[in-house]
């Protein structure tokens, strides 16, 4: 008799965690990206390069920070309506490069079936302001910029995950003298998504 008890009792664990962690009835799973919910993801590359010019005399390293933070809001399941804050430090010699732009995002997560891994694609658009500044003198222009990228986030909790992704950076200014100048960066990065339901 004790046997039978136990037997039962063993088959019912596992049905008893099932019913705890099922959706209501006529409810779908929530997932981070559903309609109604919101993100926000933080992230940041940095590169260092180096190397000889024409004349093989050495050039002081060109340092490049880049940090990029957006948010949006979920208007359909996994697709997210937000804007994007874009800061970028180039430094080389003495001369500093600040790069200073806002605009809106689009982030679509494409579903997989998998809970913990969200792949992703995202377009932005924005206005940037490009300073100057070496040997106490400085300069600044406006311009605009279009981004893309595409990625993956790794759920750490139903909430937090970690993100990596690729990047294409496409920027144009025009001086008040001189002709227009176009500069674009491919690179990878990485961060923090955090969601919200």
């Amino acid at each position: 008799m004790l046997r039978r008890i136990l037997a039962l009792a063993l088959l019912a664990l596992p049905v008893t965690a099932l019913a705890q962690n099922a959706a209501p009835a006529g409810s779908a799973p929530t997932v981070p990206t559903t309609k109604g919910g919101s993100q926000f993801t933080g992230t940041a590359s940095f590169a260092s390069v180096g190397g000889t010019a024409f004349d093989n005399d050495e050039v002081g390293r060109l340092n490049t920070t880049i940090i990029d933070l957006s948010g949006g809001y979920f208007v359909a399941s996994g697709v997210s309506l937000g804007g994007i804050f874009l800061g970028r430090s180039d430094n080389q010699d003495g001369l500093t490069i600040s790069t200073f732009g806002i605009g809106p995002e689009v982030t679509l997560f494409l579903p997989i079936g998998n809970k913990d891994v969200y792949p992703f694609i995202s377009a932005a658009g924005l206005l940037v302001n490009v300073s100057a500044a070496q040997d106490g003198q400085s300069d600044s222009i406006n311009g605009t910029a279009f981004q893309v990228a595409g990625g993956l986030t790794y759920m750490l909790t139903p909430s937090v995950g970690i993100t990596v992704e690729g990047y294409y950076l496409g920027e144009q200014v025009r001086p008040d003298e001189g002709d227009r100048i176009e500069t674009n960066t491919l690179g990878v990065r990485g961060g923090l998504t955090v969601f919200l339901r």
